[in-house]
This record gives structure tokens, sequence and C-alpha cells, in this order.
């Protein structure tokens, strides 16, 4: 197995929170969030495996310690089978770590080690809400900015507590992607252009998405969660004018005995068909 080492000043890249047309995001100073990690990271399944990535790929990452702007940092490919990843500072301490793979685009059932998101009953349960409506046959949520729990709607934002995050589920408007717009903070982590030729929504703006609905619908003290891990696998590439759906669910809840952790499953879907499935872990208190 062959190790590429790469070496990186670390950069927001000008990344915004949230898609612009889903939540107003904030200013991060020199906070370099999860979703720029991933943008980093994601140029190396891309530039080994290209569109095929983007079609039925994924990817695992957990963020080990938080980073800011302007740090010299090495990050490490391991090219195997499957791709490993790691993120070290200048002392040599692991920030960052994860994997990506290639699958079989109809091959859901290899998603089980990205969260289960692909087992039977559709991507985790999810499969039935690529559209932004109802759970089922049920004639509840709509498609707009809408939780609930166990069939009832509930008002939001719902506490950042367990009692009420336990088996609540969420649905966002829908909200659209412009490359030329959405894709400006790809730029610097694409240096032969391959996100300008495809015109492709970047996995990090969708989990993007996620966060927004995680801003909309929790109310976490001082607004803020910390964004602990992320695992996504590609279905299908989301191209420029596409309208983007989000629903999700947060799947199960763990502690530790510093933090209060929540998971939370998530499909993005265009027109009705699924693009992508995430799985984020948060720490919620």
């Amino acid at each position: 197995m062959s190790v590429e080492r790469h070496e990186l000043v670390t950069s927001g890249l000008g990344m915004a929170q949230f898609p612009v047309e889903m939540v107003t995001s904030e200013p991060v100073d020199d906070h370099i969030m999860g979703v720029v990690v991933q943008a980093w990271l994601s140029r190396y399944p891309v530039q080994r495996w290209g569109t095929g990535w983007l079609a039925g790929g994924g990817m695992q990452l957990r963020f080990r310690r938080h980073l800011t702007a302007g740090l010299g940092v090495t990050v490490l490919v391991d090219q195997g089978v499957e791709m490993g990843l790691r993120v070290l500072d200048g002392e040599g301490v692991l920030m960052a770590d994860g994997s990506a793979r290639l699958h079989g685009r109809g091959d859901l059932g290899g998603l089980a080690g990205f969260g289960g998101l692909g087992r039977a009953g559709g991507l985790g349960g999810l499969g039935g809400w690529a559209g932004g409506g109802g759970v089922g046959g049920s004639a509840g949520p709509g498609t707009g900015w809408t939780a609930w729990r166990g069939g009832d709607v509930t008002e939001l934002p719902v506490p950042a507590t367990a009692e009420m995050l336990d088996g609540l589920a969420f649905t966002a408007p829908a909200f659209g992607f412009d490359a030329d717009r959405d894709l400006a903070f790809a730029a610097e982590v694409d240096p032969d252009g391959w996100w300008r030729r495809t015109r492709w929504a970047h996995p990090a703006w969708v989990v993007s998405a996620v966060n927004g609905v995680l801003r909309e619908t929790i109310a976490f003290a001082d607004g803020r969660w910390v964004h602990a891990g992320t695992a996504i696998t590609h279905l299908a590439p989301i191209p420029s004018g596409a309208r983007v759906s989000i629903a999700g669910r947060v799947a199960s809840l763990f502690s530790t005995a510093a933090h209060d952790f929540a998971v939370v499953e998530a499909l993005a879907s265009t027109a009705g068909v699924p693009a992508m499935a995430m799985e984020l872990t948060i720490v919620y208190r």
C-alpha cells in the first residue's frame, strides 16, 4: 500500500455555513468547519475515481480536534482498496481521520459500513421521504420546516434534550443548487478544475444543508453544536439548477462522561430521486 503525503495550510475556503437559499450564514472567523475538512479531503477520491465516486462512492470522517485557519497540516492518503485519510498537525497530532471507497452503484447493501443507511426498508427508512412529504402513507409533515415525533408535528425549534431529540424526524424546504454560486469555495481544492467541468454539487455543500436543518430545528445552547463525524454515500450526482430536498431523523443518542451525542441520518434528493445519504454525529450538549 502506498502512502501519499500532502502539506497544506488550513483555510476556511470562504465556504458559507449553509446553502445560500436555505439558511442565512454567519461569519465563522478562523474556525474550520467539519464540512471544510470534508471539502479538503474529497479531492483525493475524486482524483482517484472521478465521476464514479460521485455516482456511487462513500466517505466517512471523524473530526477529533478543533482546527483553526492558518495552521500547517499534513494529509496522509493511504491508497489501498479503501482509501485511508489522516490529517495531522505540525506536531504529528491526529486532527481528523477517515476513509473513502467506491462501491457498485446498485450495491446498497454495501452502505452498512456508513451507518446502515442502505439496509432493508429504504435508506435507513428515509427513502419514502425523498420528496419531503409525509411518513409512509400519513398526511403529516409537508414541504416546509417541519419536525415531528411519533407522528405528531412538533413546535420549532425543539429543545436540545434527550427526551425531545429521541425519535425526532424532520423535513426542510427545497433549495436550489447553482454551480457558479455554490462551488466558489471548491476552487482552492480543485486544481484540475474537475468541479468546474462537471458542475455537480460538492458533497461538503450537501452536508452543510443538514447543518442548516439542525440550526433551524433544534434549540442548541448558545445556538451551537459540535460536528464530531460524517459518513456519506453518493447515490446520484446533483447537477446545477437542481432543487434539493432534505429529510431525516435522529437515529440514536448516546453519552460519554463529558458529552451527549446524537446520530442524525438524512437523505438529499432531487425531483424525488435519492442523491446522497448522510449520517452526522454531533455533540448536542
